[in-house]
Order: C-alpha cells, then structure tokens, then sequence
C-alpha cells in the first residue's frame, strides 16, 4: 500500500512500511492546469456527496466510492508535491481536507442508516467496527500541513493518540471479540497511524524549550501507543488465523465423513424392484460394519469441535452449521437403522447378533449425546445447567443396564464361528470407553 500524506512522510502500517510514488517533476505550467482541473473535480465530487440522498449501504457501491476517493486524494498529494506556488497549495490542501471530512460523515451516516434498519449483528456493522477511522488521520495529516506551530503540530499529534484510542476500543469490542470467523484480515490496511514525525523538525523551529519538551514526550507515547495497538492487532490476527486453520481442518473432515455417508447410502440401496441383492449384501455388510464403528469417533469429533465454532459465528452463519451437523447426523442414524435391518434380512443372519447390534448402536447414539452435552456445559454451570446434568444422570442408570446387557451378552455372540469378531469387539470396546467418559464429564 501507498501513503497519501506526503513524499517523504514515513506511513507507520503494521507489518508493512511503504513510501509514496514520487512522479517526476512536471512543468510549472502543466501542474497549474492539472491542479485546475482537479479542483473543478474535487468541487463536483463535493457538490455530488452534499446532494447523494443517504440510502442503505451497497457493498460494490461502496467500494467503488472508496476506490474513486482514494484516486482523487492520492493524485491531490502528487501535485501538492508538484507546485511551488504557496497560494494554490493552500487552496488545493482545504479542498482535499473537506472532501477527506465529508466523505468521512457521509460513510458514517450510510452505516448508521443500516444498523438502524439491520441490528448491530450484521455483517456490515462488524465491517464498520473494523475499520480505524483512516479517513479522519489521514485528514488531521492534511490539517497539520496548513501549519507548523507547536502548539498545531501538539493538538495533531494529541487527535492520533485520541484516534488511536479509538481503535483500541475497537478491538476490544465484543463484536469483534464474539466473531473469531468473520472477515478480520480483508480490513488490515485500515490500521495505520498518519506520517507525523516528518513535521517534527519544522515545528521545533519555532518552539520554545518548554514545547520542544512536551512535543518530544508527545512522540514518545505516540509509538509507544503504537507499538501496544500493533501487539493487538497481531493477537487478533493470529486468533483469526488459527480459527481459520481450525475452520479449514473442520471443512475436510467434515466433506470427507458426508462423502463415506454418501458411499454408504448407495451400498444400502435396493434394487429398482425393491428386492436386495443378497450377495452382494453379504459381502458390503462386514465393510460398512467397520466403516460404520470407524467413522463413530470422526461423528463425535465433528460435532465437538462445530459447537465450538458456532459459538464464535455470528447468528445466520452458526445457524446454517448448526442445521448442516443435524442434517449429517439424521444421514449417519438412518445409514445405521438400514445397516441393522439389512442384518435380520441376510438368510443365515444371526437373530442374537441383530439384537446385539441393534442394542449397541442405540447405547452409541444416547453415549455421543451424553458426551456432546457435558462438553457443552460451561465452567460456571447455572441452575439450568445443573438440572440439565441431574437428568443426564437419571438417565444414565437406564443406559447402564442397557451396557450391562451388552458386556453380558457380547461374548458370547461374538465367539460363533460363524462371525468374524475382530471388528465387532473393537466397536465395543469403544463404547465402554465412551461411557467412562461420560461417566468422569458427569461427575
């Protein structure tokens, strides 16, 4: 990015430091007629903002007006470069000052438009609280140059702390504490604090010993109010950064499980007729037997890991998670249900078998439930919270018996030598394992 406050100003931007393109020296003439027309610009501009009626924000509209402020300002700083003659610099400087302050108020009124009309939840509120007030540093930077003395050049520096306040409050505000997902990066380039040191050496020309100090302690908390805001934005970016590894990780695991959903389904389908294929059932059962006690763990991961983003999405998003996670969960059930009844169909089926089976995947899916819901529980539990877990504990005697039939009974069915059981134990043993977590969260 490129400063718009001056050739030789230093733009302090995180992470990044950039100078302005400096074009070559144009003559005198050719400046005076450039300055001209950009002035017959800048005054429609003007005249064009005072008019546009404040209706709701478009985001391309939007961007479109930045983009065509920006230009106008950047081409009025290459010729404030350009010209010599002090009178139309000074004309040209409060023309691009109130276009800058204009812009600003008419930005800031659109976005109070919207949040009136849309709530502070929206998307756009949370991109207006990102943004650092640019637009007014980079005006207190085209203020500053109109005069150099101190007392001027302290009241600049004192409106950048102020703003600089600001952002902080910013940062720390709950909107954009409560949203670790939402677009916090595309924003970046807004945090950047004006090139006021390079007025330092002409407004200490005319100070007095008492105002040369206090300019110089007013710089010293400058960076250093810089530096802090920095340490912030870093924090910040790398909490955004690592949600969005997590994101990513989620996403794949998530496209992968839907995908062996998929694949499950189309091994469960009947043909045209209604009638199964029982050899081929014969073989595919054994496969989804394992796939279905492989994939439990992934189910359960998955919905842990989602309750915890959407805890950090706003509301829309985290609604349309919420419902894709019940959507894979009602798949994952009826995979098992049609997985089940395929079973008692098989000629030579094992009855006991069925039955075991049918009793394990019920223990599994009230065991994901339990476990869901004491991950979900939070430290300072509320009386809500404390009945939720009171009747999670009643109902946990039940499932008791229910795995003391299942460890009972296992054994037995698993040693015909008609099964291969090596699978099957697994799966079992993975819901004992279940249950002592369970048990332990409750507790």
């Amino acid at each position: 990015m490129t400063t718009s406050l001056g050739t030789e100003g230093v733009q302090r931007e995180l992470h990044t430091v950039s100078r302005a393109e400096i074009r070559p020296q144009l003559p005198k003439s050719v400046v005076r007629t450039e300055i001209k027309e950009l002035q017959v610009e800048l005054q429609e501009t003007l005249q064009t903002l005072q008019q546009d009626p404040v209706n709701l924000p478009d985001d391309e509209k939007m961007d479109e007006e930045k983009a065509n402020m920006d230009e106008l300002l950047k081409r009025g700083q290459e010729l404030l470069q350009q010209t010599s003659e002090e009178e139309q610099r000074e004309e040209l400087q409060v023309m691009l000052l109130r276009l800058q302050s204009q812009y600003s108020a008419h930005r800031e009124l659109k976005m109070r438009r919207f949040m009136q009309m849309e709530g502070p939840s929206s998307s756009h509120f949370e991109e207006r609280t990102l943004e650092v007030s640019a637009q007014e540093m980079s005006a207190a930077g085209l203020s500053s140059s109109l005069s150099l003395t101190p007392s001027d050049y302290l009241l600049e520096i004192n409106k950048v702390l102020l703003g600089m306040a600001d952002n902080e409050l910013l940062l720390n505000s709950s909107e954009l504490s409560g949203g670790l997902y939402e677009d916090f990066p595309s924003q970046e380039d807004t945090l950047k604090v004006t090139a006021i040191h390079e007025r330092q050496p002409d407004a200490i020309q005319e100070a007095s010993h008492t105002e040369a100090a206090q300019i110089g302690d007013a710089l010293a908390q400058l960076d250093a109010e810089w530096d802090r805001l920095n340490r912030m934005y870093s924090q910040r970016k790398g909490s955004f950064d690592r949600a969005v590894e997590e994101w990513g990780r989620f996403h794949c695991d998530l496209k992968e499980f839907s995908q062996w959903l998929t694949d499950a389904e189309t091994l469960l389908s009947e043909g045209p007729d209604g009638q199964l294929d029982l050899e081929s059932a014969r073989q595919q059962q054994a496969e989804l037997e394992d796939g279905l006690a492989s994939h439990q763990a992934v189910l359960s991961g998955l919905n842990r890991t989602g309750k915890q983003i959407i805890g950090n999405l706003s509301s829309p998003d985290g609604s349309l998670l919420e419902d894709k996670l019940e959507t894979v969960g009602q798949r994952w059930r009826a995979v098992q249900q049609r997985l089940s009844d395929r079973q008692r169909r098989l000629p030579g089926g094992d009855p006991a078998l069925a039955d075991l089976v049918r009793r394990r995947e019920a223990l599994a899916v009230w065991l994901e439930q339990a476990e869901n819901a004491v991950a979900s529980l939070p430290v300072s539990a509320t009386d809500r919270n404390l009945k939720e877990l009171k009747a999670l504990a009643e109902e946990m005697d039940a499932q008791n018996e229910q795995l003391g039939w299942v460890n009972k009974h296992a054994s037995q069915i698993l040693a015909s030598p008609r099964f291969e059981p090596s699978n099957q134990r697994a799966a079992f043993g993975k819901t004992a394992i279940h249950q002592s977590e369970v048990e332990r969260g409750d507790q």
